[in-house]
């Protein structure tokens, strides 16, 4: 059976927006999934590059599909071929949103596999409606980092990388006690932030890792310190956000909500701190002997040698052909 995957167009951005998807990309190609088609830079001409390979595409494939990827009118046509088929899941807008699931389980349930992100989002899918296998990630890969990361480690200091704009809760940080050093963009009016954060700058995916300093890499959102709230806070319950990747990357043990996805993930590998609010990670950073922490690290080491060779996707898609070949 051959083996193809949806193809993914390449954007040139000085963020991490898109590199979840490329690095599984160059992972289905290192497992021989072939590109269905070359993107073009010009977007009418990626519509009709993805009318004609759908529309075209022969029977008896395995197909990966990054999801979501493409309009629902492009999943009707492929779920009418003779085909195996799954999807990689990156985002489910309606969890995000806390909107009906309808219209994501009725894409999903069209592929004979999803690999969801962790328990939480399965259960939250198998709840609205999908009713085919499911294989679970843990952790998103994250290639292409060789450099060198920083062996500054003080553990009364806590990095956190990603949007700073959305990031309401960095303007309330004096009232926990927590020393963030943040990473991103937009960089935050003085006015705004208090005296023990500090904005270092913003960096490119393959290259913020090498940046990070600090002893923690932390994993919130929403505009509380108390817990994480509102929709973006909410999410946080389903999905694997690829900065924990990047965290472990840069050889930083995670501090992460305790209702989060991945807060299993985390206790059970030893990646971390699972806390309720930052004022408790200020307070539980402050415990935490060099014995303790060196295990985090030596745990967070041999996490990333997963990662960088995208191991958690490659075991991922061998239990996805196990169940659907």
């Amino acid at each position: 059976m051959e083996k193809m995957q949806y193809s993914i167009f390449r954007r040139d951005t000085q963020n991490a927006s898109g590199k979840a998807k490329w690095d599984a990309a160059d992972i289905f190609l290192e497992l021989g999934f072939s590109e269905l088609y070359r993107p073009s830079r010009y977007r009418m001409v990626r519509v009709i590059q993805q009318l004609v390979h759908t529309i075209t595409l022969g029977n008896d494939v395995m197909l990966s599909v990054q999801y979501p990827a493409n309009k629902k009118f492009f999943y009707r046509i492929l779920s009418k071929k003779n085909n195996r088929s799954f999807a990689l899941i990156h985002d489910i807008e309606s969890l995000r949103m806390q909107a009906d699931l309808a219209n994501d389980i009725e894409v999903l349930n069209s592929f004979d596999c999803i690999i969801s992100h962790n328990p939480n989002m399965t259960g939250a899918l198998r709840s609205g409606g999908y009713a085919g296998n499911i294989v679970e990630l843990g952790l998103f890969d994250y290639l292409g980092f060789e450099g060198e990361v920083s062996e500054e480690r003080d553990r009364s200091v806590v990095s956190f990388a990603g949007n700073l704009a959305k990031a309401g809760f960095l303007t309330k940080i004096a009232e926990t006690g927590l020393k963030l050093n943040l990473f991103g963009a937009p960089e935050p009016s003085s006015s705004g932030i208090s005296d023990n954060v500090q904005f270092i700058g913003s960096y490119p995916s393959n290259a913020v890792p090498g940046m990070i300093s600090g002893g923690w890499g932390l994993v919130w959102d929403g505009d509380s310190t108390k817990t994480c709230s509102g929709l973006t806070g909410n999410y946080l319950r389903y999905n694997c956000p690829h900065k924990a990747s990047m965290y472990i990357v840069a050889e930083r043990p995670l501090i992460v909500w305790k209702e989060s996805g991945i807060a299993q993930y985390v206790q059970e590998n030893r990646l971390g701190l699972v806390v309720s609010s930052l004022a408790e990670a200020a307070d539980t950073i402050g415990t935490i002997g060099d014995e303790d922490y060196e295990q985090f690290l030596c745990s967070v080491k041999k996490e990333k040698r997963d990662l960088c060779e995208g191991k958690h996707l490659k075991t991922a898609v061998a239990n996805v052909i196990q169940r659907i070949v």
